[in-house]
Protein backbone atom coordinates (compact mmCIF):
# COMPACT_ATOMS: atom_id res chain seq x y z
CA UNK A 1 0.00 0.00 0.00
CA UNK A 2 1.35 3.41 -0.91
CA UNK A 3 1.55 5.95 1.89
CA UNK A 4 1.79 9.46 0.49
CA UNK A 5 3.36 11.98 2.84
CA UNK A 6 1.83 15.33 1.97
CA UNK A 7 2.49 18.05 4.57
CA UNK A 8 -0.45 20.13 3.33
CA UNK A 9 -2.87 17.25 3.80
CA UNK A 10 -1.67 16.23 7.27
CA UNK A 11 -1.61 19.88 8.38
CA UNK A 12 -5.12 20.27 7.00
CA UNK A 13 -6.13 17.38 9.26
CA UNK A 14 -7.77 15.15 6.64
CA UNK A 15 -5.39 12.30 5.76
CA UNK A 16 -8.35 9.93 5.76
CA UNK A 17 -9.64 11.38 2.48
CA UNK A 18 -6.26 10.71 0.84
CA UNK A 19 -6.23 7.14 2.22
CA UNK A 20 -9.74 6.55 0.89
CA UNK A 21 -8.84 7.95 -2.52
CA UNK A 22 -5.80 5.65 -2.68
CA UNK A 23 -7.99 2.65 -1.80
CA UNK A 24 -10.53 3.54 -4.49
CA UNK A 25 -7.79 4.07 -7.09
CA UNK A 26 -6.16 0.73 -6.22
CA UNK A 27 -9.51 -1.05 -6.57
CA UNK A 28 -10.09 0.57 -9.99
CA UNK A 29 -6.58 -0.50 -11.09
CA UNK A 30 -7.27 -4.05 -9.91
CA UNK A 31 -10.55 -4.17 -11.84
CA UNK A 32 -8.87 -2.84 -15.00
CA UNK A 33 -6.04 -5.38 -14.73
CA UNK A 34 -8.58 -8.21 -14.27
CA UNK A 35 -10.51 -7.01 -17.34
CA UNK A 36 -7.26 -6.95 -19.32
CA UNK A 37 -6.53 -10.56 -18.32
CA UNK A 38 -10.04 -11.66 -19.33
CA UNK A 39 -9.73 -9.94 -22.72
CA UNK A 40 -6.33 -11.49 -23.48
CA UNK A 41 -7.65 -14.93 -22.57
Amino acid sequence: MLHLKLPEVSDFGQPVIIEGAILILSQIINIKSQNREIQTN
